[in-house]
């Protein structure tokens, strides 16, 4: 007999379901009426939103990264252009070495010691600028810094000294020891997936064990060798984790390569050229150095060396082959720094 074509007849009293049943069934029922809830939610919920839920590796979720992550189909890095959304404020005479968010409206920095200034870890004001809290980095030149739950780490040129900081409840950031990596050279810094991301001038990319006490020496768990076009590239300087993949600064060029963490691969550059000119500080300041992206609020920011504005960008992809030739013959670093003593 077909479902449903029965006839109805009253239940005598019984044949009713007994109380335990009774419970079962109204539980089925109220699991039915849930799901019906949450799928009533998730389908009036804004499609941005859910994207940031499910990560930022989903290109819903990351409209400032210019959308696609990860190479073209065709293997070959993406290429991105921008434009400015805001600009904010930014000390002139920071030597940006590192930078990070710290928080809600906070960013961390790490800058260099030159014309007579100590190098410092800084936590400033996203809105204004304003500097909340500073502490000396003594006896070294401070690079790149990452950020590892209240903790910040700062590696140094030509040493392999690395210096640790508490982030306060109150937005101030206070020293709580030192450390020893691998390396003889410190430039980048990155955490991703509770491992630490360095470079160090070589055409290497290193994952690092973080410190976990005062004076703890890092464990060098793997290395790889960064590449575009299948040629090895040095130079990557300032570092930052974004949706899976790093971001890195190229010494002297006004450029983001975007980096497969897995291979060392170049899978996007982001042409950044005449940033630097929209915001002139008197001829002082110097090369794009520092990224920073609030993960929460969907924004990208950067900076560079001693300017007087950082500058929330938007990134958008330009797929034509001529835009990949521009972006690689701008973005391409020097196979050697003899000015700085790397041959």
């Amino acid at each position: 007999m077909a479902r449903g074509s029965a006839k109805r007849r009253a239940t005598p009293l019984n044949e009713r379901p007994s109380s335990s049943a009774f419970e079962r069934t109204r539980g089925a029922l109220c699991v039915v009426i849930a799901c019906a809830v949450i799928g009533l939610l998730f389908a009036v919920t804004p499609e941005s939103t859910l994207a940031r839920r499910r990560g930022p590796a989903h290109a819903e979720g990351t409209r400032a990264l210019g959308l696609a992550s990860g190479a073209r189909d065709d293997g070959e890095p993406r290429v991105f252009a921008y434009d400015v959304v805001a600009s904010y404020r930014h000390d002139s005479n920071a030597f940006t070495q590192g930078l990070t968010m710290c928080g809600t409206g906070v960013l961390c920095e790490s800058t260099g010691a030159v014309s007579g200034m100590k190098s410092t870890v800084r936590t400033t004001e996203l809105a204004s600028g304003k500097v909340l809290s500073t502490a000396p980095v003594d006896g070294a030149f401070a690079e790149g810094l990452a950020r590892v739950g209240r903790d910040v780490h700062v590696i140094s040129w030509r040493t392999n000294k690395g210096f640790s900081f508490t982030l306060r409840g109150d937005g101030t950031v206070a020293p709580t020891g030192t450390f020893e990596t691998p390396l003889s050279d410190g430039w980048g810094l990155a955490e991703l997936d509770g491992d630490l991301y360095a470079t160090d001038a070589t055409d290497k990319l290193h994952v690092l064990s973080p410190p976990r006490l005062d004076g703890d020496t890092l464990t060098k768990k793997r290395s790889m060798t960064v590449t575009d076009d299948g040629k090895p590239m040095r130079f990557t300087n300032e570092l930052e984790a974004i949706g899976g993949e790093v971001y890195a600064n190229v010494i002297e060029r006004p450029c983001l390569a975007r980096i497969d963490p897995a291979s060392g691969r170049v899978t996007g550059w982001v042409n950044l050229s005449g940033l630097k000119e929209t915001s002139p500080n008197n001829g002082r300041g110097d090369v794009l150095n520092g990224i920073a992206y609030d993960e929460s609020n969907d924004k990208l920011y950067v900076t560079g060396k001693m300017w007087p504005t950082l500058f929330e960008i938007r990134l958008r992809e330009v797929t034509s082959d001529e835009s990949l030739d521009e972006a690689r013959r701008v973005c391409t670093p020097s196979a050697s720094l003899p000015q700085y003593g790397y041959p």
